[in-house]
């Protein structure tokens, strides 16, 4: 009898998934995290409106950073978060 590797999830997994379920990849498995209060998601949409002002302007094209509500961010394979607010540096 063989111990078969446990399969891992991957990004393509949560393209399987209804587009209304969160999702993300944790230590390879799909995780569904509750909704958050509204407590939290007001506190999400004020960091991401104070940190986009002085780092994300569209009209100035010196801006070097996209912040973004939500948002995938591959980890170590086969990890992918989608935290509540993201900053990619362009």
């Amino acid at each position: 009898m063989s111990d078969a590797a446990p399969r891992l999830a991957t990004y393509e997994d949560l393209f399987a998934l209804p587009q209304d379920v969160r999702a993300e990849v944790i230590v390879g498995q799909v995780v569904t995290p509750p909704s958050v209060l509204p407590r939290h998601a007001r506190a999400a949409g004020a960091i991401a409106h104070l940190t986009r002002g002085p780092f994300d302007q569209d009209s100035d094209s010196s801006a070097r950073w996209w912040i973004l509500p939500k948002g995938d961010v591959p980890l170590d394979e086969p990890d992918l978060a989608r935290p509540d607010v993201t900053g990619f540096c362009r």
